[in-house]
């Protein structure tokens, strides 16, 4: 069964690292999604890490996060339709996106379709 982040704890700040499974009632479940207004408004974080596990993003997850400086993907298995196109709206200009080496091409041009800036730098991990 898979399962959706949907938000931290508590107002986390510095690096919030999304977990790849969670175990729920002695059962372990797969972390796929970020749900919409995950991480919304929140002006603490400064980076967060994807993990492989996920497959889509939903609206507004990482919206007006504005002192975010890094996010980090590790996960290959983002689609265009997987990704909202609110998803990133209003962040940092100045975020840098740390993907795999092998996605970094394809990434670059996935999530500026989303939302993100061409101030945005795009690194390898």
């Amino acid at each position: 069964m898979q399962v959706s982040y949907v938000s931290p704890s508590k107002r986390k700040s510095g690096t919030v690292s999304i977990p790849s499974k969670v175990i729920i009632g002695g059962k372990t479940y797969q972390v796929t999604k970020i749900k919409k207004n995950a991480f919304k408004n929140n002006k603490k974080i400064k980076k967060i890490v994807i993990p492989s596990s996920v497959v889509s993003i939903e609206n507004y997850a990482f919206a007006n996060c504005k002192n975010l400086k890094t996010i980090e993907i590790r996960t290959t298995k983002l689609k265009n339709k997987k990704i909202s196109s609110k998803a990133f709206k209003k962040i940092n200009k100045k975020v840098v996106i740390r993907v795999l080496k092998k996605q970094r091409k394809a990434y670059k041009t996935l999530l500026r379709k989303k939302g993100l800036s061409k101030a945005n730098k795009f690194k390898a991990l």
